[in-house]
């Protein structure tokens, strides 16, 4: 899913208040009409949304575990624009249902647009203080909520846009339901309550790819992308150092794009994200999961044309070992260090 050719072309809200003991669904403060909106706002809502989904995004697909109404809401509104309103509704009465006390009040809003020139949903969650208040207006007799006011209270400090997530049904039906989702409070764990949540009894998706499946094809075909795209012998080792880095990291999500922004030469950077795609190795955020690979990531080796082999942990390898592909006469590797033993065989 290509985010750069998401845009919107309607929107709705609705204030979804704090579960408590006592309350009931019908205290959920559903508008009647979509808002009125203008470019600007279109604009300002669909950058908000890709700034989510960019920086940490998750490829999803529908659980058919899960008893959420959502996937079917949302083709529903993918099958006929004119169902955002009764659809979103049934969406918001959803969200408090399968809320507790612990989830702060919230504006759920609904957005209609294309991606990849295709029907598009998007579903954000817009978490608030219970005391900022936010007062619907009227559109023609019907209840609707001011964007403008949204925006303000987007870039006010007491609001934040904690949950995103974008669909599309490509074979119309909501069991072919592909998503992206973005979680600000948590990444993807599947034993996370945030992840419970919002992407199972809400979204009612589940993770495309195991993420100890999905670590093992990103260190995987990263590697392969490094050993055979890469001619430059420096460049080859550094990039080796920095994945070896990224999967001992003590961070719990591996999201690909910023690894190759940090990391990977601009030339390299959309080879590399090709590279994954032909491979089908992730390029969306997972969380790293690399019992599949444990033994591989502790130790890195430089092994040579001629058949001498270095190892050694990535740190010592980026101390010790210099690789100089340009030398006067021929490529040279050096090592600076102190010889500890010398013996035949591997050991």
């Amino acid at each position: 899913m290509n985010l750069g050719t998401f845009f919107i072309d309607a929107v709705i809200v609705h204030d979804v208040p704090r579960r408590r003991a006592g309350t009931t669904a019908d205290q959920v403060v559903l508008s009647e009409v979509v808002s009125d909106i203008d470019q600007e706002l279109k604009n300002f809502f669909r950058e908000r949304m890709i700034r989510s989904l960019g920086r940490q995004a998750y490829e999803v697909e529908r659980d058919p575990n899960e008893t959420s109404p959502v996937p079917d809401r949302v083709a529903a509104i993918v099958s006929d624009g004119n169902a955002l309103v009764a659809e979103s509704q049934e969406i918001a009465k959803h969200l408090w249902t399968c809320q507790t006390g612990v989830n702060p009040a919230g504006l759920l809003i609904v957005c209609t647009g294309t991606v990849d020139n295709a029907a598009a949903v998007g579903i954000l969650k817009l978490e608030r203080e219970d005391a900022i208040r936010v007062e619907q207006t009227d559109q023609n007799g019907a209840k609707t909520f001011s964007i403008a006011h949204l925006r303000d209270l987007m870039l006010g400090k007491n609001t934040r846009v904690f949950k995103a997530s974008l669909f599309a049904v490509p074979g119309g039906a909501a069991d072919t339901i592909d998503g992206l989702v973005s979680d600000d409070q948590r990444g993807y764990d599947p034993h996370s309550e945030v992840a419970q949540f919002f992407l199972c009894r809400f979204l009612g998706c589940k993770l495309k790819t195991a993420n100890d499946v999905a670590t093992k094809a990103f260190f995987e075909v990263s590697q392969e992308f490094i050993n055979t795209r890469v001619d430059d012998d420096a460049t080859k080792a550094r990039y080796e150092v920095a994945l070896l880095a990224q999967m001992n990291a003590p961070t719990a999500t591996v999201t690909p794009k910023a690894f190759a922004d940090d990391h990977l030469d601009v030339d390299h950077r959309k080879p590399y994200r090709d590279f994954l795609a032909e491979r089908g190795a992730p390029f969306a955020a997972f969380d790293k999961d690399p019992r599949l690979v444990s033994n591989r990531i502790s130790q890195m080796t430089l092994a040579t044309h001629s058949g001498i082999r270095i190892s050694g942990t990535s740190d010592a390898i980026h101390e010790r070992v210099s690789v100089n592909p340009n030398g006067a006469k021929e490529p040279v590797i050096e090592v600076r260090d102190q010889l500890k033993r010398v013996q035949g065989g591997r050991g």
